[in-house]
């Protein structure tokens, strides 16, 4: 059994495959559409969420995990480790790296003999994935909490998330991503690439059409590839097809010392819209 036990929640987007390999705890964000009530997980049928949402015309309500659901992980995962590592979201994109802490310090009193630390993974989606991955193999390597820690920063100073979506509707509805807006307003069929690496979100140029901007995508996957072995997790919201297509490109022009397919689970598709396409990578 693995010293430290990994907790994520569902926007690192971890394939279920590489989540029950490495038992990793996700947490799922929910969210409402009127009056119902769904979970994101593994079990989400996205064809439904986003016939929903085009259908509501405005985004659905949204609750990230609470500091209550982190102590009751907390105490699940207690029963068997005697330490903890949380990996989060990026913390300029939620509240989740204050719920999950709060919920370290709050679980102290119930959980004494159990050291609990947190960690940012300055990213999202598989970037974020990756960070927790990293954290879970070196707990199966017999490392420590502090060792698991410092596996945790070290990989997300290495990981970064190119995109490119078919709209720009529904980022600019969200305040999550600073100008998306402006993005939407100023860039008329043009299609921007989005970037997150090192904790920062931007725009990472742009193209006259999706082909175009994915081209660019494998270019900079290229880019990075040169400088050491490259993980890729190629990424999409329900566009499978599309991205299976993307992936044989990856791995034939990039060539990956490792390469996955991750769908964005619904809390991350809420700001995307379907038809986004990119990738997670990781420079080992």
């Amino acid at each position: 059994m693995a010293n430290v036990a990994i907790v994520t929640d569902s926007t690192a987007c971890i394939p279920q495959s590489y989540v029950i390999k490495h038992h990793i705890k996700v947490l799922p964000f929910s969210f409402l559409f009127g009056d119902n009530l769904y979970l994101d997980d593994h079990r989400s049928n996205p064809d439904e969420f986003y016939r929903l949402l085009k259908e509501s015309g405005k985004p659905p309500g949204t609750s990230p995990p609470s500091p209550g659901a982190y102590i009751e992980a907390y105490q699940e995962l207690a029963r068997d480790h005697g330490q903890i590592l949380c990996v989060t979201l990026h913390a300029g994109l939620s509240s989740l790296y204050n719920s999950a802490s709060t919920a370290a310090q709050n679980a102290h009193e119930s959980l004494k003999n159990v050291r609990i630390s947190v960690v940012d993974s300055r990213s999202a989606s598989m970037a974020a994935g990756f960070v927790a991955l990293a954290a879970a193999e070196a707990s199966e390597q017999g490392a420590s909490l502090e060792e698991v820690v410092r596996a945790a920063e070290q990989t997300r100073q290495c990981t970064g998330l190119l995109a490119v979506m078919d709209t720009l509707e529904y980022l600019a509805r969200s305040k999550r991503i600073p100008s998306a807006a402006a993005w939407a307003g100023n860039l008329v069929n043009i299609k921007p690439i989005l970037s997150i690496a090192n904790g920062e979100v931007k725009r990472n140029g742009a193209a006259l059409s999706k082909p175009q901007a994915l081209r660019k995508i494998i270019e900079s996957l290229k880019s990075e590839s040169a400088k050491g072995k490259l993980k890729v997790a190629v990424v999409h919201t329900n566009a499978p097809e599309e991205a299976e297509l993307f992936l044989k490109r990856v791995d034939a022009e990039v060539k990956p010392s490792e390469l996955m397919l991750s769908s964005f689970t619904p809390a991350m598709g809420l700001y995307t819209g379907p038809g986004l396409i990119g990738a997670a990578y990781l420079l080992e």
